[in-house]
């Protein structure tokens, strides 16, 4: 029993140790932004929760000055964080993308 407890706890510093990996529905705030900033190589961005939860509504902006409207769904159901970023500037430059737990 003892031998049993012993490697239990092996595996739960691996597992640790390794990470589990974030579910990116669950994300706050401050991840999601810098995912974001990462992504879509802006400079800045400043999101808000929505309201009854579900994602994150904000803006960005690029290097060049541009600024994007976002609009961030996370989807707990798939594990998965998804995003539409549009131009204020030029309504035609959509940027989506999706981040999902592996």
């Amino acid at each position: 029993m003892h031998r049993v407890i012993h490697l239990f706890a092996i595996a739960l510093v691996i597992v640790v140790l390794t990470g589990c990996g974030k579910n990116p529905a669950y994300l706050g705030k401050a991840d999601v932004e810098a995912h974001l900033k990462e992504v879509l190589s802006l400079k800045s961005v400043s999101m808000d929760a929505k309201t009854g939860g579900g994602g994150f509504t904000g803006s960005g902006q690029a290097n060049d000055g541009d600024e994007y409207t976002i609009d961030v769904v996370q989807d707990p159901q798939q594990s998965q964080l998804s995003y539409t970023a549009t131009s204020k500037k030029d309504r035609d430059d959509v940027r989506t993308g999706s981040l999902k737990n592996k």
